[in-house]
Parts: structure tokens; sequence; C-alpha cells
């Protein structure tokens, strides 16, 4: 008899979604697969436009993964942007 394999844990699955996603938002791949239901999402990232976009969805774990997953990697971008904009606002001031 074959030996069932184990179930994820909660973190290995939002690991799993995590690398996921940061895979498709790269372009690297377009289907995501569900770790909470096994389903197959086309989650071909959204253009610059479309402010009403919302990921795909499948059960309603995966979509409260994915939408805190997004909104994570939201507020890293912004702390990044605020953290490189103070590291440059240091010198002179420039008068013109």
């Amino acid at each position: 008899m074959p030996k069932a394999t184990p179930e994820l844990t909660a973190r290995k699955k939002l690991r799993h979604l995590q690398r996921s996603i940061d895979r498709a938002t790269s372009g690297l791949t377009k289907i995501i697969y569900c770790p909470y239901c096994y389903s197959k999402l086309d989650f071909t990232p959204p253009g610059i436009l479309n402010e009403d976009w919302q990921p795909p969805t499948c059960c309603a774990e995966f979509a409260l993964a994915a939408i805190a997953i997004l909104q994570r990697i939201e507020v890293n971008e912004a702390k990044d942007i605020a953290e490189r904009i103070r590291k440059n606002s240091g010198g002179a001031a420039v008068f013109n």
C-alpha cells in the first residue's frame, strides 16, 4: 500500500502560495496551484491601468491568503520607496 503524502502545514501552504505569486508576478509562470483545494488558476498579472483587478479565486482560503500576500508585497514596496527617498534626501538643497 503506498504511503500517504503528508498534509502541508498552514505555514508551508502560505510559503508555497507566496513563491507561486512571486513567480507569477515576475513573469515566470501564469498558473498557480492552490495549496488549499488543489485547483489550477490562471494568475496573469493585471495591466498597470487595471485598478479593479482581483486575484482569481477557487476557495475562500486561497482568496484570503492571496489578498494578504499581495497587500504585504505592496506594503514592502512602499517601505522600500520610502527608505530610498529618506537615503537620497540628505544632500544639499538645489535651487534653480
